[in-house]
């Protein structure tokens, strides 16, 4: 579910994205970090909104307070956590409402706001995904053109789907392997695509979404053609 984005009195410039460091999902509630955090000794929850599995939008700390989640980079800040501990836990609908809501805080603030990973001011690796992807931030962390993604399946047919096919191909040429360009995504290209998201670290689903799309290599006329 998404939820508007009320712009708080306080000053804010940058927004960091975290990951929750689990990969259970019934950890995957905002009362439960709310009580971890409340365990070490905080007044409440670190982050200001938490997106379990499902991609629901949860909020955490009022939006109104500073958060408690980069240490030392706290003020002017909005925290945004999504749960997960591994790049392959995280789902399509925790992607794209990501997205979304990053978009209204941008549109909130005139696009005079940047995006961080908590990586960025800190050791750890969080979040494990690549959020700069995710969410197409440029070199200065300014968010890029937000989009709903499209996603293919099977029995989908038409032109996505050939060009899929085409950059399938470009990625099974070292293997030996080519499926045939027909624009039907059938039983060949669904096993094409496991395969693909298997050797890539994505969960092998079948289901060529944000992070599939992303990793798949281009075809290009005159360039991949042999």
């Amino acid at each position: 579910m998404m939820i508007d984005f009320v712009k708080p009195k306080r000053k804010v410039d940058r927004v960091f994205i975290h990951c929750s460091a689990s990969s259970n999902p019934d950890y995957g509630k905002v009362s439960i970090i709310r009580a971890w955090h409340k365990e070490r000794g905080w007044d409440d929850i670190g982050y200001h909104y938490f997106l379990p599995f499902s991609g629901e939008i949860q909020k955490g700390r009022s939006v109104a307070k500073t958060p408690a989640a980069q240490f030392g980079h706290n003020t002017n800040t909005i925290a945004i956590c999504l749960h997960g501990l591994r790049k392959t836990d995280f789902t399509y609908n925790q992607y794209d409402n990501l997205r979304l809501f990053c978009r209204k805080i941008n549109d909130a603030y005139n696009g005079e706001i940047t995006f961080h990973g908590h990586c960025e001011v800190s050791t750890k690796i969080c979040p494990v995904f690549d959020y700069k992807e995710v969410l197409l931030l440029d070199s200065n962390g300014k968010l890029g053109p937000i989009v709903k993604s499209k996603y293919l399946d099977m029995f989908d047919v038409g032109s996505e789907v050939v060009e899929l096919q085409k950059n399938l191909n470009v990625y099974l040429r070292p293997y030996k392997m080519q499926i045939a360009i027909d624009g039907i995504y059938g039983q060949q290209t669904a096993q094409s695509v496991i395969f693909f998201q298997k050797e890539n670290g994505l969960t092998p689903d079948g289901i060529v979404g944000p992070l599939t799309q992303m990793k798949l290599p281009s075809y290009k006329i005159g360039v991949n053609e042999e």
